[in-house]
């Protein structure tokens, strides 16, 4: 009789713990990860934690050379040696700027749900960024990125020369023209005068220019010199002396021609990948004869954009791997702890550029304890920046009143 007796507690005991164990085994709350789950859930809110995207913007800058219209003249009428014979662009980087700004990580959107817990109010920016769990609204809004479109330039140079001649490019040439005419079945040839507009050859351009030059080089020291009996000095002086510097070069220009330089900003963008290793990405290809090229081209050298490892402290990465997965265990809220990496900018194995700032993806996920959750009386704010944990604090509960 008494074996029945056990063997009927026993039984009790089971059907008991049967009957509870679907209520065990259903948390207050869960939250998963979106793509891992197998269907879309409705019940429940979305929240999304930011990632790191890093700004760059590089200057180029560009050269270009135009002959001037005499250059074939440059020795023979001032003895000049060096002059530009062709047409040509050169690009030179010459800068970077970098700045890193968050944005929502689409591989990061966690799906919230609450069983029978009514007191849990998560607090969302306009991207859907969780700002916080049980905490005042904030207006937090992502700042407003620039367009990858066309590079910035400077103001355009005038690459012409009609402008810098002083002298008539044409003459009055007169010309003897015979008109042959018959008088008394004699042939005469009459002579007549004709005189025409002519436009003067380079040669005689290029001379013209020349002593133009000569010309005011002699001008500039007499008027140093004093030998003009008008005497210049002061203010006037120098601003003589500089407008006629500026003439000479200018006439020069028309012998050894002109060079000009603009510069062109370029924008880009880059996300460091979510990775404990370092990555790297082609941010640009770059050639000095054809500057910045896209990244997809196969032409132009490559200019890297790359991401360090994280140093991670190692008690985090230790408790993070002893973790077990349970979809069954009660899970809170996700966050991250982001980690620092320094980005460098390389273009053939040679440093450019290099920012050290805080990349969210390269950190770790961690959970809030679920007790602070499911109770309903903390307070905890997140920075939607980086998605890190700010600060935990308890709502104090009122005082009840003695009777």
């Amino acid at each position: 009789m008494r074996t029945l007796y056990v063997f009927l507690g026993l039984g009790l005991i089971t059907l008991t713990f049967s009957c509870k164990t679907p209520e065990l085994l259903l948390p207050a709350i869960t939250v998963n990860n979106l793509h891992q789950l197998d269907s879309i859930h409705t019940n429940g809110i979305l929240y999304t934690l930011p990632k790191t995207m890093v700004l760059v913007e590089t200057d180029i800058k560009r050269t270009i050379r135009i002959p001037g219209p005499f250059y074939k003249f440059a020795e023979s009428q001032l003895g000049v040696n060096e002059w530009i014979s062709d047409n040509s662009e050169q690009y030179e980087i010459t800068g970077f700027r970098m700045a890193s700004t968050p944005i929502p990580d689409s591989e990061q959107i966690f799906l919230v749900q609450t069983f029978g817990v009514n007191n849990l109010n998560l607090s969302l920016s306009a991207e859907g960024l969780l700002t916080g769990v049980n905490t005042p609204y904030s207006d937090f809004r992502l700042p407003e990125l620039f367009d990858e479109t066309e590079p910035l330039y400077t103001e355009t140079p005038i690459l012409d020369y009609s402008d810098v001649m002083a002298k008539r490019m044409a003459f009055e040439a007169t010309d003897t023209l015979f008109r042959q005419v018959i008088r008394d079945s004699t042939f005469f040839r009459i002579p007549l005068l004709e005189t025409s507009i002519r436009e003067k050859n380079d040669k005689d351009q290029a001379k013209d220019a020349a002593h133009f030059i000569v010309r005011l080089r002699k001008r500039r020291f007499k008027l140093v010199a004093g030998v003009y009996e008008k005497f210049y000095e002061g203010e006037a002086l120098e601003t003589a002396l500089v407008e006629m510097q500026r003439l000479e070069n200018e006439f020069l220009s028309l012998f050894v021609g002109k060079t000009f330089t603009e510069t062109q900003t370029y924008r880009f963008s880059y996300v460091p990948k979510s990775v404990q290793q370092q990555d790297t990405t082609v941010l640009f290809r770059f050639n000095k004869f054809a500057g910045v090229i896209p990244a997809e081209s196969q032409s132009g050298d490559p200019v890297i954009i790359t991401a360090d490892a994280p140093k991670i402290n190692h008690l985090v990465q230790k408790h993070m791997t002893d973790t077990v997965s349970d979809p069954y265990a009660p899970s809170g809220i996700y966050y991250r702890m982001p980690a620092s990496s320094t980005i460098k900018i390389l273009f053939d194995d040679e440093l450019l550029a290099h920012h050290r700032t805080t990349v969210a993806q390269k950190g770790t996920l961690l959970q809030i304890p679920h007790k602070l959750l499911e109770n309903g009386d903390h307070r905890i704010w997140f920075d939607p920046t980086f998605g890190s944990l700010r600060k935990i604090e308890a709502i104090p509960q009122p005082v009840s009143e003695k009777k």
